[in-house]
């Protein structure tokens, strides 16, 4: 577990300033840091695998960049929280209950406002990677570059489905479109 120096192994080192000096790592921060992502990760997997599908490539690329997590906590000794991760399940899940319009049937504005959800965690992602690429941490297996740009082409992805889920949602409606909240159709003024 990751909470300060354990007798009898060596602190790791990190690079600290620009001189290239190395200094010990701040093995507790570090944990804190790694344990809030691992908690956000998982709301951010289950997010994804019910607004894209458990299937869908972002889904599964979400899931493996969850284990790379992983593996970096095992590599640099930091354990999971439990108790942060059921919190942010539990925040995922109330977090279905929002008001987009709609009482019973699921609204065009659910999976615009779920994708950018998404797209805020694939960014929380990509800091994570870039944080720990900074620090200079040597981690086996683990190829940071990769991770930062599949975190950043995840974003661009997730982009283009939010911005076809919004032009869909804030239509016009048509003939065999659903009918609007209010009764009357939404006109988008340019």
């Amino acid at each position: 577990m990751v909470s300060g120096r354990v007798p009898g192994r060596r602190a790791r080192r990190l690079v600290s300033d620009a001189s290239g000096h190395p200094a010990p790592m701040n093995e507790r921060l570090l944990g804190i840091y790694l344990r809030d992502h691992h908690a956000a990760s998982a709301g951010g997997l289950a997010l994804a695998r019910r607004a894209l599908g458990p299937y869908h490539p972002l889904a599964k690329q979400i899931a493996r960049d969850r284990q790379a997590l992983e593996n970096v906590m095992r590599q640099l000794g930091a354990e999971s929280s439990t108790m942060r991760v059921g919190i942010v399940l539990v925040a995922e899940r109330v977090g279905r209950l929002k008001f987009n319009g709609r009482i019973l049937k699921r609204s065009p504005l659910t999976r615009v406002v779920e994708l950018e959800t998404l797209i805020v965690g694939v960014r929380g992602k990509e800091a994570l990677w870039t944080a720990l690429r900074r620090a200079a941490l040597s981690l086996r297996g683990i190829d940071l570059d990769a991770l930062i740009e599949s975190a950043r082409a995840q974003g661009r992805e997730l982009d283009e489905l939010r911005l076809g889920a919004a032009a869909r949602a804030f239509a016009r409606f048509d003939r065999g479109a659903e009918a609007p909240i209010n009764g009357e159709a939404m006109v988008l003024r340019p």
